[in-house]
């Protein structure tokens, strides 16, 4: 029988209670009025999930946010 080296927790709303109406209130105030668009809890743009993962750097993940933000904004990230 094999021991069980690791366990890994899915803290994404299963442990730890997030507001992810703090994550959107947030992303509007930058200026991205659509954010509800292209990210919510239930679905979201493969770039958040890459974000997440590791698999995108920070500053891709904030290229594509420039996107949608007006150019006023885009020196405050």
């Amino acid at each position: 029988m094999k021991k069980i080296k690791n366990i890994i927790f899915d803290l994404g709303g299963v442990i730890l209670n997030i507001d992810y109406h703090l994550t959107s209130t947030a992303f509007k105030e930058l200026g991205i009025s659509n954010f509800d668009e292209i990210y919510s809890q239930a679905k979201q743009n493969n770039v958040f999930n890459d974000f997440e993962t590791g698999l995108l750097s920070s500053d891709d993940f904030l290229n594509y946010l420039h996107e949608y933000i007006p150019s006023q904004k885009k020196n405050t990230l």
